[in-house]
């Protein structure tokens, strides 16, 4: 017909050689986890836990943790619970 067509390309390119976050330490006193990972500032990371592998669905530590040096750290509150599985993500 008469309409003006436009067609989009988006390209995501990779633009930092950003190491993988590792967890290097993890801590349980009194119903709080202690994480420790590998981290480069001032990237951001996000904690996230899951009762199951099989589950896809992953919820995340809040607040998002600043790293400020080679590490970074955060808490989670497990209370009761008999296992939990972590991951980090980068956020920025």
């Amino acid at each position: 017909g008469s309409a003006t067509q436009r067609f989009y390309r988006v390209m995501l390119v990779q633009t930092t050689d950003l190491s993988r976050p590792i967890i290097q330490s993890i801590g349980v006193t009194n119903g709080t986890a202690t994480l420790t990972w590998s981290a480069e500032p001032p990237h951001i990371y996000r904690l996230q836990y899951n009762g199951s592998l099989a589950s896809t669905n992953w919820s995340a530590v809040v607040p998002d943790v600043t790293a400020t040096s080679q590490t970074a750290t955060t808490t989670d509150v497990v209370g009761v619970s008999t296992q939990r599985f972590y991951r980090v993500l980068v956020v920025q």
